[in-house]
């Protein structure tokens, strides 16, 4: 943070304390400058301050306070987001959740910029995208992870590929082609 930026933070902690803070809910909607809209709002405030980095998109919490705003950061949402689900990402290319007494197929974050991965998934074939992880889910670069992969009776060392599109695919030095099962337990870096 410079100096510049340190110093404009104090001055609005200054007035924060001189004032009746609240703790609002809002929505990053440009990033040059920071601007955000407040919940039940449809008016933008530009030239906001934040303590933390955040992205287009993100939903924050800020304090506002007499005529200013501090964002503090941005909101994780880490409930689990099962693939397949109404309103969530589809399967692709046959791949469907093994079902059974196996996990389904999901992801979500997890505190310190991680995404976890979980769950098994049949029906598909190697080298096939399973899914596409929401833009707020991908990795900067492309992610490579272990993984298990059942075919015919026997299982493979597999490899889980993510890539910074968010297409998840899951290649293998065993079997080609169509294989019976695809088992996930991974985590990776934004």
């Amino acid at each position: 943070m410079d100096t510049d930026t340190a110093r404009d933070i104090l001055r609005r902690l200054n007035a924060l304390e001189r004032s009746t803070p609240a703790v609002r809910l809002g929505e990053v909607t440009d990033d040059s400058p920071l601007t955000v809209r407040l919940g039940g709002s449809d008016v933008d405030i530009a030239g906001v301050a934040t303590l933390a980095p955040v992205a287009v998109g993100d939903i924050v919490s800020a304090l506002t306070y007499g005529p200013g705003l501090l964002v503090l950061g941005a909101l994780l949402d880490t409930a689990w987001h099962e693939v397949g689900a109404g309103g969530e990402p589809a399967f692709a290319n046959s791949w469907a959740n093994k079902g059974s007494t196996y996990e389904t197929v999901a992801f979500r974050h997890i505190p310190g910029n991680l995404v976890a991965l979980k769950g098994s998934c049949q029906s598909g074939s190697l080298n096939t995208t399973i899914f596409t992880l929401p833009a707020a889910y991908r990795p900067a670069a492309e992610r490579r992870l272990a993984c298990a992969v059942y075919d015919a009776g026997v299982y493979y060392h597999g490899q889980l590929l993510i890539t910074s599109g968010g297409l998840v695919q899951v290649q293998s030095t065993g079997p080609s082609g169509s294989v019976d099962e695809a088992h996930i337990e991974a985590v990776f870096a934004l």
